[in-house]
């Protein structure tokens, strides 16, 4: 009898760990790479103390979206059987082992309690809360001392060194999180804490805004007015949703209006959208990436079937860069930014394939399940993956790692836990 209970009390404690390090392996995401390593590898010497060997082979067989999950990992793994720079081949397979690593912790842990899974959002939003106040705290030390501004951009996070894109992306997340929250978790009862979830919208919304990434700004615009939509159809009320439009567009303009970096970025399509391949062209960020994309698309058709394999795919674009006259990328080694291109280019079609199966999959999954969360992060996931390589980065394929096996294997259902099996 006491052996039993000393076995419940050590299964208990190392349940609680496994939750903590579940819930450090996100949230220091955003402020250190290397404390978010530590936390994942803690997170996977729990998992194993966790779990028996037997346990975690029967969960695995019956689990298809498991296998699914980890697809595009095996994918690029069976590239390095013709790939040319093993060295380089390596690398990309340890920054991606992610793609592989949270899927099995998911699909074989224990299943989470509601609470914890909300507690877990919860830390997610507080961890983007303090990164976003810690940023414009700082812009404002600069500001005063130095007469320096560093509240946009790249700019409002060089204090943690952190990605402006990836924020952004974070923020969107955060706030698909925060309307979750409102609608599913008890503990948002009263008018005051739903009114301070408002509050934490119009500031990540804010923040959005300040980091002054184009196509963000523009694909967060377009969700918010569907939003509008929906909700206005919802309550019919078409005057309420005219309403809510009008002002809203406003409140877009002049945050536009009043954000220089901004203005210029979107001016610099305006005027100079048009590119060539010649020493003579003068780039812009726009266009780079124009550039960038066309000569991906030359590398793909030379080997669409199977790409050039991972360890190739910054070489081979580094030759195209020099060819072009892309100066700029050739010397800091620019990817695609586009992850579609970039899949394509190391693993061809086959792992184009693999990778808009996953995510399709995962909005059907979505989609039956009702888990609406789970539909938004996969949407605004698959939308960034037009302008960046977002699994080049272990700021991206952490991010889409950890929550798409999270919300596929954890969450059934508005705030519902599941069992292993993921069904």
């Amino acid at each position: 009898m006491i052996t039993t209970e000393i076995y419940k009390d050590k299964s208990k404690l190392i349940d609680e760990l496994f939750f903590i390090c579940l819930v450090a392996s996100i949230v220091t995401l955003p402020f250190s790479m290397r404390i978010n390593s530590i936390a994942i590898f803690t997170l996977s010497f729990v998992w194993l103390i966790q779990n028996s060997f037997s346990r975690l082979l029967n969960t695995l067989k019956s689990n298809k979206l498991f296998y699914l999950n980890v697809s595009l990992y095996l994918v690029t793994l069976a590239s390095m059987l013709y790939t040319q720079n093993k060295a380089y081949g390596k690398f990309e397979l340890e920054k991606q082992f992610s793609l592989l690593l949270f899927p099995i912790i998911a699909a074989s842990s224990k299943a989470l309690t509601t609470k914890k899974i909300n507690r877990l959002l919860w830390a997610f939003l507080l961890a983007n809360f303090i990164l976003g106040a810690t940023g414009l705290l700082y812009a404002t030390y600069c500001y005063i001392r130095y007469e320096l501004n560093y509240f946009f951009y790249h700019d409002l996070v060089t204090l943690f060194n952190f990605h402006a894109t990836y924020y952004s992306i974070y923020l969107m997340l955060s706030i698909c999180i925060v309307i979750h929250l409102y609608h599913n978790d008890p503990v948002v009862s009263n008018r005051f804490r739903k009114a301070s979830l408002f509050i934490l919208v119009a500031f990540f919304t804010l923040l959005i805004f300040l980091l002054s990434i184009r196509f963000i700004i523009v694909f967060f615009c377009f969700g918010a007015l569907v939003g509008i939509v929906i909700y206005a159809i919802k309550k019919r009320n078409l005057l309420l949703g005219i309403v809510l439009i009008c002002g809203f567009a406003g409140l877009v303009y002049f945050a536009i209006s009043k954000n220089t970096v901004l203005k210029a970025r979107l001016m610099q399509i305006k005027e100079n959208h048009k590119y060539e391949f010649s020493e003579l062209n003068i780039y812009n960020g726009f266009t780079t990436r124009l550039a960038q994309w066309e000569c991906s698309y030359i590398i793909i058709k030379k080997q669409p079937l199977f790409g050039v394999g991972i360890g190739d795919t910054q070489d081979e674009l580094q030759v195209e860069y020099k060819k072009n006259f892309l100066h700029y990328s050739f010397k800091d080694k620019f990817n695609a930014h586009n992850q579609y291109f970039q899949t394509t280019l190391g693993l061809g079609l086959v792992g184009l394939v693999t990778l808009v199966s996953t995510l399709l999959v995962a909005v059907i999954v979505a989609y039956r399940r009702r888990n609406f969360l789970y539909l938004a992060f996969i949407i605004i996931f698959s939308a960034c993956c037009l302008t960046e390589s977002t699994l080049c980065t272990q700021y991206g394929v952490v991010f889409y790692a950890f929550f798409n096996s999270f919300f596929a294997f954890k969450m059934l259902g508005g705030n519902k836990s599941i069992e292993l099996n993921g069904n």
